[in-house]
């Protein structure tokens, strides 16, 4: 009983380091790496490897379109899972937030460009609009109900992005 428990704890975890290495885009030869980072966030944020792996494995295309490393990355998804956001719907609104980071036009990107942050570094936006307050509240709130709010989870998380 016992070794099967390990062959599928060993399974679930091989698993969990594909979807993640395959969702950001990278190379089999970083799955050391990548499961490093998910046991360290994991530790940091409380939440499951299995939980940040899959979401990962779904918001790392467009991370990585906006140019997210995987640690800030990681980082951003526990701040996610702390708020009490659950893995399907922090994805989800993840993808919102980064889909319209990319998008010039949109009306996210655009009410950034109101608030005078003019740059397309994903990180470097969000530590402006989190120093905006007020003023950076429209911007907020063209993301729309579900991802505007998940957003200030991940403002949260570029102060603490190098402790993952």
């Amino acid at each position: 009983m016992g070794s099967e428990m390990c062959i599928r704890d060993r399974s679930a975890a091989s698993e969990a380091v594909t979807k993640a290495v395959s969702g950001m885009g990278l190379q089999f030869e970083d799955a050391g790496r990548v499961a490093d980072v998910l046991a360290k966030g994991s530790v940091l944020t409380g939440t499951s490897i299995g939980s940040l792996a899959e979401t990962l494995g779904t918001v790392g295309p467009a991370a990585g379109r906006v140019g997210l490393s995987l640690e800030s990355t990681v980082a951003m998804i526990g701040q996610f899972s702390q708020a009490g956001t659950d893995a399907g719907k922090a994805g989800s609104a993840f993808n919102t937030i980064l889909g319209q980071f990319a998008d010039p036009a949109s009306a996210f990107r655009k009410e950034l460009g109101e608030a005078g942050i003019v740059t397309d570094d994903f990180e470097q936006a969000l530590q402006q609009l989190a120093g905006k307050g007020p003023e950076g509240a429209q911007a907020i709130k063209a993301l729309g109900t579900e991802a505007g709010p998940c957003l200030l989870y991940t403002s949260d998380a570029a102060d603490d992005m190098q402790c993952v």
